[in-house]
């Protein structure tokens, strides 16, 4: 009787998950925007717009880019960049439309999916950031 429960857990446990579920990694993401940026020197902020929705990230010393968390809806995303020196002086400021990309990072059946929006800062134009 004890080496048929041996027998028969096995079998059970042997059965357990199949060559096809793929293991999901942890890595993370957030909706948003990603800007690259001229090199600035010193304190920077930079307002970065979506659509009608709004956030500043702030910078110090030598920066090539800057990110904001927000909502990203439809397929492609008007984009407006303000960047401001430590004294409030308008440096820099673009403004362009970019393709919304779906990013999932530990693959496609796995969590999270985000929805980023990236953009180089060219002058006055926003162009979409190779990826």
């Amino acid at each position: 009787m004890l080496r048929r429960a041996l027998i028969l857990g096995l079998v059970l446990v042997a059965g357990c998950g199949s060559e096809d579920e793929a293991a999901c990694t942890a890595i993370g993401c957030d909706d948003g925007v990603i800007v690259t940026l001229p090199r600035y020197e010193g304190d920077v902020s930079v307002r970065i717009c979506a659509g009608d929705r709004c956030e500043i990230a702030r910078g110090q010393g030598s920066i090539g880019w800057m990110s904001v968390q927000m909502p990203v809806e439809g397929r492609t995303a008007d984009v407006t960049v303000t960047v401001r020196d430590g004294a409030g002086v308008v440096v820099a400021r673009g403004r362009g439309t970019a393709p919304v990309t779906i990013n999932q990072p530990n693959g496609p059946n796995c969590p999270p999916t985000c929805r980023q929006v990236l953009v180089t800062l060219r002058g006055t134009a926003l162009v979409p950031t190779p990826g």
